[in-house]
C-alpha cells in the first residue's frame, strides 16, 4: 500500500505510516519466501468490516509480532454468547473466562505483560480496573494499548 492510499485507510487510525513500514519489514525478515504481498492489512486480521476490526488488527500484531520473538502470547477467549433468562437476554462469559482478564497475556523482555487493548473512546471497566491493580501489585506490567505504535514501543526498544 502506498503511503498516500494508507492515509484514507481505517487503519490509519491505530498505526501510524512508521509502524506500518516497521511491520513490513517484519514480515519481510520473517517470511522472506512469503508469495503475497508484505502488505500488514493483508498479513494480519483484515476484516474491516468488523465492527471490532481495529482492536482485532491490533490484537493480532501483538500475537503473531509476540510469537515470532519467541514468546507465548495467552489470549483468553473473550466472547461469551447471549441467552435469555427470566424474559431478558443477558450475555455470559465462556466458562472459565475471568472478567476483566488482559487482552493478552506474555512473559517477554524479562516480564510479565498485561496488554489491554482500547481503542477510539473505550474505556476500561471496574474488573479491568480491579485486574490492572491486581497485576501491578504481583510486579507485574499492565499496558493499555491504544495503537500498534503504543505496543512496538514496549516490544522494541529500537522504535
Amino acid at each position: 500500500m502506498k503511503h498516500h492510499h494508507y492515509k484514507r485507510s481505517k487503519l490509519a487510525a491505530v498505526c501510524s505510516w512508521r509502524a506500518y513500514e516497521w511491520l513490513m519489514d517484519w514480515i519481510k525478515e520473517k517470511h522472506p519466501q512469503y508469495p503475497y504481498s508484505y502488505d500488514p492489512n493483508k498479513y494480519f486480521y483484515n476484516n474491516t468490516s468488523h465492527r471490532e476490526y481495529l482492536s482485532k488488527f491490533i490484537e493480532d500484531v501483538m500475537t503473531k509480532v509476540l510469537k515470532g520473538h519467541g514468546a507465548d502470547p495467552q489470549k483468553p477467549p473473550d466472547k461469551g454468547r447471549m441467552i435469555r433468562k427470566n424474559g431478558k437476554q443477558i450475555y455470559i462469559k465462556q466458562r472459565g473466562v475471568k472478567a476483566g482478564r488482559a487482552d493478552i497475556v506474555c512473559f517477554f523482555n524479562g516480564k510479565m505483560y498485561n496488554l489491554e487493548v482500547k481503542v477510539g473512546k473505550d474505556k476500561m471497566s471496574e474488573e479491568q480496573i480491579k485486574e490492572q491493580q491486581r497485576a501491578l501489585q504481583n510486579g507485574e506490567e499492565y499496558v493499555i494499548i491504544k495503537t500498534v505504535d503504543d505496543f512496538l514501543k514496549i516490544y522494541d526498544v529500537s522504535y
